[in-house]
Formats: structure tokens, C-alpha cells, sequence
């Protein structure tokens, strides 16, 4: 696991686009996992968040119902 791959909860929101209390749910609910801290932030896998980040749309677009 390279540091480059690493992205901290900061950035993480933003990519999900949540808050960082909807990302601590994210974390507790085991959805995302961190691997790490720097500076007192936790530390996460840009694939991790990245698939994530899909599943969501994935969920949305299901939901939406066709008549």
C-alpha cells in the first residue's frame, strides 16, 4: 500500500459527496474501512472510496422507479 493511494477523510467527503459526520456513519457502519491516521485524520484507500462512490450511484439509479 503506497502513500499516494492513501486519501484522507477530508478528501473522502468530498469525493462521496457527505458530510464528514455522514462519512464517520460510513466508516461505523463498515461500508468503508480506514487504514490509517495522519495529523489526527483517517487515512483511506482511493479504490475503497472510489467503489464505493459507485455503489452509491448504482443505489440511486435502482431506486428510481420506471412506469
Amino acid at each position: 500500500m503506497s502513500e499516494e493511494n492513501l486519501i484522507d477523510s477530508e478528501v473522502a467527503s468530498m469525493l462521496l459527496g457527505v458530510s464528514k459526520n455522514n462519512l464517520r456513519q460510513i466508516v461505523y457502519r463498515k461500508l468503508l474501512t480506514a487504514q490509517g491516521r495522519k495529523n489526527r485524520k483517517s487515512l483511506f484507500l482511493l479504490d475503497d472510496v472510489e467503489k464505493l462512490k459507485a455503489a452509491k450511484i448504482l443505489k440511486k439509479s435502482s431506486s428510481i422507479r420506471t412506469t
